[in-house]
């Protein structure tokens, strides 16, 4: 018995304990199960870490930013509405104005033709009385008023009751001519 019984007896225990070859996998991407498989933790590195820190956080900023967008939108959605909402009050605020100063229009031809009617009348009642009565009941109107009745008198009717005012003084004589220029500024009728 030599060094070759040790040898065969050697061969046959490890064939008696050996395990059948694998069979070779029928999918290219099952040979990958059989090797060293990859974990997460066989790749990091420095780099790699930063890079997906890096991943992380830009998502984080464009989850943000699209939040923020619609947070945006949805305000200038409100105030579109908002916007249209004032625009109809506008609109109909415009409208009852239109109504409104057309109405007043009405009435104020209306005041104003009564008003003149009115001041017509008292220029011939004024162009009845003596130049002396004429002239006392000027003194105490307003300028204005008292140019409107002179300014629907004749001119022999308005002659003598500034003649009247002359005679009363120089206050009078001064009211004379201030009436005479506020009838040669008035507008024709």
């Amino acid at each position: 018995m030599g060094l070759s019984y040790f040898m065969i007896k050697n061969k046959s225990d490890a064939l008696a304990n050996a395990k059948p070859p694998k069979e070779e996998a029928s999918n290219p991407d099952d040979k990958f199960d059989t090797l060293n498989p990859i974990t997460f933790e066989s790749i990091q590195t420095p780099n790699f870490n930063k890079f997906i820190a890096e991943v992380q956080n830009k998502e984080k900023l464009l989850k943000d930013k699209e939040t923020q967008l619609k947070l945006q939108e949805e305000r200038i959605k409100a105030e579109k509405q908002s916007l249209e909402v004032l625009k109809k009050n506008i609109i109909r605020l415009q409208k009852e104005f239109d109504q409104k100063a057309k109405k007043f229009e009405t009435t104020r031809i209306a005041i104003d033709g009564e008003q003149s009617k009115n001041i017509k009348e008292l220029a011939t009642t004024y162009a009845t009385l003596s130049p002396q009565a004429a002239v006392s009941i000027m003194d105490e109107l307003a300028e204005e008023f008292a140019v409107q009745i002179l300014s629907r008198m004749k001119p022999e009717e308005i002659g003598p009751i500034f003649e009247e005012m002359t005679v009363g003084g120089e206050n009078m004589t001064k009211k004379a001519s201030r009436l005479s220029n506020m009838l040669r500024l008035l507008s024709p009728n």
